[in-house]
């Protein structure tokens, strides 16, 4: 799958403006455009016992990267008390179904105006400290 992103220069010059905030502020778009990608996946996922749309959520590795996916986990249990484990089978129904590339496809439509909102706001402050 390839993700063409349109208004990078826009994002260039807000970076540039923005300056020391700029890291924060993006970092405050890259959660939000995780939880906007969960929400999309959770929405468009299959449901037959509810367990894969459960584990569908949003969180951050150590080294800053946000991310949407199928967390690891128990969700539940089948009638004969087994667990339900949906990262074991989730790549199954994405393959017949594919409710993640469909929900990624979406936001990164969306994800260079949040970004781009995250450094205005960002921006905005920088300004009215400036002025006091």
């Amino acid at each position: 799958m390839n993700v063409q992103i349109i208004g990078v220069d826009d994002l260039k010059a807000a970076l540039a403006a923005v300056g020391r905030d700029a890291p924060k502020a993006m970092r405050a778009a890259a959660r939000q455009v995780a939880r906007i990608a969960a929400r999309e996946a959770k929405a468009l996922a299959p449901v037959r016992t509810g367990a894969l749309r459960k584990s569908i959520g949003q969180r951050e590795t150590r080294g800053g990267v946000f991310y949407a996916g199928v967390r690891k986990g128990v969700f539940g249990r089948t009638r004969t008390g087994r667990p339900k484990e949906p990262a074991k089978y989730a790549y199954v129904v994405e393959k017949k179904r594919k409710f993640f590339s469909s929900a990624v496809e979406r936001v990164s439509a969306i994800a260079p105006a949040e970004y781009l909102r995250a450094l205005r706001d960002a921006l905005a402050k920088v300004r009215r400290v400036a002025h006091g």
